[in-house]
């Protein structure tokens, strides 16, 4: 997670939000914000709206998965390194980032890159950039579009300590699939 950081009455806080993906059936947007000045890293986040109408109860819409509080804090960390599971291999000269193949095993049932894969590839690229052996505590992946060409390519940067940005795309095709935030433990 990103570290504390003072402000007072005088710090210039800046927000910047960039829709990722815009559609007439939902959004995904990614926020950055910063301390102006120095560039401090405050907070970071993927979210996605997804427009359609819920009529039912609050506590029963289904649109409240894992971003809720009570789920994450039952769930353990993630602790296995996957990228060998995925034949995911790092990328020459690309810190943080890994390659995965146009493999037919990591395909769904309609030819693209399986949701979960993504993830998984987006986890990869995470431990890549946080060092091996750093068990990630959280993972969280907006979709943005289907992998169908490959390679697909998951690459991760440093937001602050222990909070990394990932995102995972299609080269053959030019297309970004998902983009992610991950926390991990450093080594």
């Amino acid at each position: 997670m990103l570290q504390p950081v003072e402000v007072d009455e005088t710090t210039v806080i800046v927000a910047r939000a960039t829709p990722l993906r815009r559609s007439s059936r939902n959004s995904v947007i990614e926020a950055h914000i910063h301390r102006e000045g120095d560039g401090t890293p405050l907070a970071y986040a993927v979210g996605s709206y997804v427009a359609r109408r819920w009529d039912g109860p609050p506590d029963a819409n289904p649109q409240i998965t894992m971003t809720d509080a009570a789920v994450l804090a039952q769930r353990p960390p993630i602790e296995e390194p996957l990228d060998g599971l995925l034949g995911a291999v790092p990328v020459p000269g690309r810190p943080g980032a890994v390659r995965i193949p146009a493999d037919p095993e990591l395909q769904n049932p309609q030819g693209g890159l399986s949701g979960p894969v993504v993830g998984l590839a987006a986890e990869a690229a995470v431990e890549a950039a946080a060092g091996r052996g750093s068990p990630l505590h959280d993972l969280a992946v907006a979709f943005l579009a289907t992998g169908l060409t490959g390679p697909f390519v998951a690459h991760a940067e440093p937001l602050g300590a222990g909070t990394y940005r990932a995102e995972v795309r299609d080269e053959g095709a030019g297309v970004l699939l998902a983009a992610a935030v991950g926390v991990a433990d450093p080594v």
